[in-house]
């Protein structure tokens, strides 16, 4: 009987073991398991709060300026034009209208909008991302229309990361042989392109050496530059000048101000400097309200104006 009693013990002992190792896998599990999923947790605040990783809109931000006070920061890039050094050409009295051209930036992310812009009478030049979903039917549709295509080419903005100037963006931090390859496949992404201007831009247009190599190549395949003059220490001028690529700036931004009365006053102030000079650049953006604006506007002013292709006004 004694040693019947020792043969049970001795056979109950190695099953308390298994389950107190049972017992220990398991919670060695969920602690890995916990951990696995603070680290993904925490992987995602980091993507989501860290500048530079967020996730990109579907629609592209517009144009930025080196300073949030945006109507000082205009100002400045206003007096900037008034104090050129070189003249405009003053319009002869025999001369016809003053000639104005408008341009349309950030177009490729919607047809529709596209279709509306190209619908107005007087707006006769539009700018295509290059990495926007809609750029090759878009840009199609405004070749068709008879329409000047731009490539819209995003530079590095002053307040790059924390704004991204999106897809296809030239950083001044790219190695030449890179900015130059990124830059032809910018051009290639957009047909019937006969001019470029610059998405952004504010930091890298004030770089004489990367704007150089910039309109090296646009000098190769014949295209003219529009300088946006997103910062009033360009030297898109002075490089244009240099390689001798035909070239033109905007005296006027449309639409900084999302306000029916301020984009009023900007068209007001783009025929001034058009009578003045005999010709002017304004550039606007696809917001709702400017085409609400230019749609009513457009019809009162065409007779003042003759209104054309930007490609008609670079030297």
């Amino acid at each position: 009987m004694v040693s019947r009693a020792r043969t049970t013990n001795k056979k109950k002992r190695p099953t308390g073991k298994r389950k107190a190792s049972q017992k220990k896998t398991t919670q060695a599990r969920l602690v890995i398991l916990g951990l696995v999923f603070f680290g993904i947790f925490g992987y995602a605040l980091y993507r989501l709060f860290t500048p530079g990783h967020t996730t990109r809109p579907s629609l592209p931000i517009f144009e930025t300026y080196p300073s949030q006070d945006i109507e000082t920061e205009t100002k400045q890039i206003d007096r900037c034009i008034r104090d050129a050094p070189e003249k405009e050409p003053m319009a002869s009295p025999l001369s016809r209208l003053p000639k104005v051209a408008i341009i349309i930036d950030d177009l490729g992310y919607n047809e529709e909008v596209a279709s509306k812009f190209l619908a107005l009478d007087g707006v006769m030049s539009f700018s295509v991302l290059p990495c926007s979903p809609f750029h090759k039917s878009i840009a199609a549709s405004i070749h068709q229309s008879g329409r000047d295509v731009l490539l819209h080419l995003p530079m590095e903005p002053i307040e790059y990361p924390q704004i991204d100037p999106g897809g296809g963006a030239l950083l001044s931090s790219m190695m030449p042989d890179d900015l130059l390859d990124q830059l032809r496949k910018n051009l290639d992404a957009v047909p019937f392109a006969v001019g470029v201007n610059n998405h952004m831009g504010s930091r890298l247009t004030q770089d004489p050496a990367k704007m150089r190599q910039i309109f090296t190549i646009l000098k190769k395949r014949d295209l003219f530059f529009v300088d946006s003059l997103t910062s009033p220490r360009s030297c898109c001028q002075e490089a244009a000048r240099l390689l001798k690529v035909r070239f033109a700036k905007r005296q006027v931004f449309l639409d900084h101000v999302q306000d029916p009365s301020a984009i009023r006053f900007q068209i007001k102030r783009l025929l001034s400097i058009a009578r003045e000079h005999g010709k002017a650049i304004g550039i606007g953006h696809p917001y709702p309200i400017t085409w609400e604006v230019l749609n009513e506007e457009l019809r009162h002013i065409k007779n003042e104006v003759e209104f054309v292709r930007v490609s008609e006004l670079v030297g």
